[in-house]
């Protein structure tokens, strides 16, 4: 292979005597983008909706696509999130409990009918 030239150039710092500093030539992207198009053989045949149903086939594509990115947890943490939960949720259960039947003896004192 051919080594590639190298250009030279002057930092930009406004001094006058900068140093100057090699640079290699790179070759053009578009020669890659030419050898890629070559290898496919057919273009991809898009497929074809009515336009009523065009709009829910993107939609299930671009979820599709979303859930893809998402990380899922491993079933240890399901369980251990699922336990969290249910425990938050019988706690928060019973303090409200607690204070409904606290707040009914209370009205009802107040009122006189105990």
């Amino acid at each position: 292979m051919a080594k590639p030239k190298l250009k030279l150039r002057k930092e930009k710092t406004g001094d006058a005597a900068a140093p100057k500093v090699a640079e290699t030539k790179q070759p053009p992207a578009k020669a890659k983008t030419a050898a890629r198009a070559r290898t496919r053989t057919k273009p991809r045949k898009a497929r074809q909706y009515p336009r009523w149903l065009e709009g829910i086939v993107n939609f299930y594509r671009e979820t599709r696509g979303e859930l893809r990115k998402v990380q899922w947890p491993t079933w240890r943490q399901a369980w251990r999130l699922t336990y969290i939960v249910l425990a938050v949720t019988f706690a928060s259960g019973l303090f409200l409990g607690l204070m409904d039947w606290l707040f009914s003896r209370l009205v009802a004192f107040i009122l006189g009918t105990l």
